[in-house]
């Protein structure tokens, strides 16, 4: 088994699960293998389920203190918002979308505080 024949298989992979009729979205993931075999991950999720990425904003956001509703103004003047955390990313965690374009960037912590944090409420 080479590199070539694992691309083969997971071509002939996502065509057998297209034909696959349910209400769960099918994703091949990464493949292993070796001489003899190989092994992909295959993921069924709900249709609608929201994707781990999104799952992980909710939980860390609390505990990093950042909106996830809010609607951060960046350097460049343009408005970005929060889509997903990517626990596995030690230095940039945080997934961002451009609104004009929806185009996706990274960021750290700290900037997630800077631009997205919540804010303090003072009472008088």
């Amino acid at each position: 088994m080479d590199r070539q024949e694992a691309k083969r298989l997971r071509v002939e992979l996502n065509k057998v699960l297209e034909q696959f009729d349910s209400s769960y979205n099918v994703t091949i993931g990464n493949c292993s293998y070796n001489e003899t075999d190989a092994t992909f991950k295959v993921t069924l999720a709900p249709e609608g389920a929201p994707s781990k990425e999104k799952r992980d904003l909710e939980y860390f956001a609390s505990i990093n203190d950042v909106d996830t509703n809010k609607i951060g103004i960046m350097a460049d003047g343009k408005q970005y918002t929060l889509v997903g955390y990517n626990s596995k990313a030690r230095k940039r965690p945080f997934i961002i979308q451009k609104l004009s374009t929806g185009s996706r960037y990274v960021i750290d912590e700290y900037l997630a505080r800077k631009y997205f944090g919540i804010d303090e409420k003072v009472e008088a």
